[in-house]
């Protein structure tokens, strides 16, 4: 899901999906946001991390300001139970109009978990 600045994720606080704030609005743009495409989990075994990974998420034929943080999380199909995975804070606020906004994502992992 897609966010404004006026939402601070807040990492001791913000557990579920219901604590995030100040989703953008748009045209072809859904609340909630999009479900992700292409999930992969690997373990690099020099590194110690397991690594989440999905495709790019796009946004077609959409009219939407105020881009800010993109939030992923788990759909459980309640707000109040939907677990926050991670968040990215993107640089500035972006925009598209009448166009496809795209969230490219890291090749290698959208998530790390380092084993210690």
């Amino acid at each position: 899901m897609l966010t404004t600045v006026a939402y601070v994720p807040g990492q001791d606080t913000d557990a579920f999906r219901s604590a995030v704030t100040n989703e953008v609005t748009g045209t072809g743009y859904t609340t909630g946001g999009q479900s992700v495409t292409g999930k992969s989990v690997t373990y690099d075994a020099v590194s110690n991390e397991l690594r989440l990974l999905h495709a790019d998420v796009a946004w077609p034929a959409a009219t939407i300001t105020g881009i800010r943080v993109a939030v992923l999380y788990k759909a459980t199909g309640l707000a109040t139970t939907d677990p926050l995975l991670g968040y990215a804070v993107l640089d500035g606020d972006n925009a598209v109009t009448n166009g496809t906004f795209t969230l490219d994502v890291d090749a290698t992992a959208v998530l790390r978990i380092t084993a210690a």
